[in-house]
C-alpha cells in the first residue's frame, strides 16, 4: 500500500512537471513584456522593477523569484530578443553587406522591444555583457578578411562594422533621418560593402 502511494505521488509530481514549466515560461514573458512597456513609458533608467510586476500582474516577490535584479532582468531582455528575433550574421563574407537590412526590418517589426533594450542596456553592465557573443558573430564572416589585415587596422574595421550593424545605428537613422529599417539596412550595408572592397584592396596591395 506505501508503495503504491509513494508511485502515484511521484507520477503525480512528473505529470505536473510540464504544467509547471509552461507556467514559468508564461511568468517570465509577461514580466519581459511589462519591462518592454514600462520601459516604452519611461526615461532612461527610471523603470521602477514594482511598477512592472504590477503591470505584469505579479507580485514583486514572484519577480524577484524570476529575475533577482535590474541587471538580470535586462539581461533577459537582451538574450530574448536574440533568441527569438536577431537573425544571426552570415556565416561568409560575400552574404555581409545584404545582412544589414534583413536585421533591420526585424528590428522595425519589434521596435519596442528593441527600444527597450537600448534604454535598459544604457546601464552599460547589460550591454557590455552581451558584447562578446555580438562581436564574436560578426567576426566569423570577417574572419579570413581581418587575418590578411595588420591588427590594428583589423580591429578598427571589426569595430566600425560591428557600430554600423547594430541596434544603435538602425534607430540613430530612424530617429534621425526617418529612414525604415530596410532603407537603413541598405545604406548600412553600402558602406560595409565599400569599406570591404578598401580593405580588401589594402590587404592584397
Amino acid at each position: 500500500m506505501f508503495h503504491v502511494m509513494i508511485s502515484r505521488s511521484r507520477s503525480a509530481r512528473r505529470y505536473r512537471s510540464p504544467l509547471r514549466k509552461k507556467q514559468t515560461a508564461l511568468t517570465r514573458e509577461a514580466i519581459l513584456q511589462a519591462l518592454v512597456d514600462e520601459v516604452a513609458r519611461s526615461r532612461p533608467g527610471e523603470y521602477g522593477l514594482a511598477e512592472v510586476a504590477e503591470r505584469a500582474g505579479v507580485s514583486l516577490r514572484t519577480l524577484y523569484r524570476h529575475f533577482e535584479s535590474r541587471e538580470a532582468l535586462g539581461l533577459a531582455l537582451e538574450a530574448a530578443m536574440a533568441k527569438q528575433a536577431v537573425p544571426p550574421p552570415p556565416r561568409e563574407l560575400a552574404s555581409l553587406s545584404a545582412y544589414p537590412e534583413a536585421l533591420f526590418a526585424v528590428f522595425d517589426e519589434h521596435a519596442p522591444w528593441v527600444e527597450a533594450m537600448l534604454k535598459v542596456g544604457e546601464a552599460g553592465a547589460i550591454r557590455q555583457a552581451g558584447k562578446p557573443r555580438r562581436v564574436a558573430a560578426l567576426r566569423l564572416p570577417l574572419a579570413p578578411l581581418l587575418a590578411r589585415l595588420p591588427p590594428e587596422r583589423a580591429t578598427a574595421a571589426l569595430a566600425v562594422i560591428k557600430h554600423l550593424i547594430s541596434a544603435d545605428a538602425w534607430k540613430a537613422m530612424r530617429d534621425d533621418f526617418g529612414l525604415d529599417g530596410r532603407a537603413a539596412g541598405r545604406a548600412v550595408g553600402w558602406a560595409v560593402q565599400v569599406l570591404i572592397d578598401a580593405l580588401e584592396r589594402k590587404g592584397t596591395s
